[in-house]
């Protein structure tokens, strides 16, 4: 059976990214991001947002730290993945789904609040309408045995280090 774990997001910044060292030669940056959907309800205009955890690794770290700045809005690629630990007050297993980045595209690096013309601007290119496109199916064949549809996705395997990073 074929899989695909692939994230997309664009969101805003919720606070400053903060550089961590795990030993000599391997850093991680963990952001906090915020996404937020409007809709229209029975007693106005609603705004739901979610909030997400992002890792990002070694020199991605490094230059997302030097760039970035509470308020920045960015679009990460990259997948789900589910983080466990043992909380050392407690000492009960915890866990939490976390987006391992990929690629991380600035779209609008600042050292100030963004103005309300700005966010417009950035949910109209989110809310950019996406061409449907056909899905790919065998044609119907009167012979005896069924035949295979060609998949939709090709098949990619890819490697991960134990950070999240791909290998190769």
């Amino acid at each position: 059976m074929a899989t695909l774990n692939k994230v997309w997001i664009v969101g805003k910044l919720t606070r400053d990214p903060e550089l961590q060292e795990i030993k000599p030669g391997l850093t991680v940056t963990r952001l906090n991001i915020v996404t937020e959907h409007s809709y229209k309800s029975k007693t106005g205009m609603q705004t739901e947002r979610c909030y997400m955890d992002v890792s990002v690794w070694n020199k991605e770290a490094e230059e997302v730290v030097q760039h970035l700045a509470k308020g920045s809005i960015i679009a990460i690629e990259g997948r789900l993945a589910n983080e466990q630990w043992i909380d050392k007050t407690t000492g009960q297993e915890r866990s939490k789904n976390v987006v391992k980045a990929n690629t991380i595209t600035y779209m609008q690096k600042i050292d100030r609040a963004i103005s309300e013309d700005e966010t417009v601007f950035v949910e109209q290119i989110v809310k950019a309408p996406v061409k449907k496109q056909p899905m790919a199916y065998a044609p119907a064949r009167p012979s005896a045995q069924p035949q295979r549809a060609k998949p939709v996705f090709e098949e990619v395997e890819e490697e991960y280090d134990e950070y999240g990073n791909a290998i190769g």
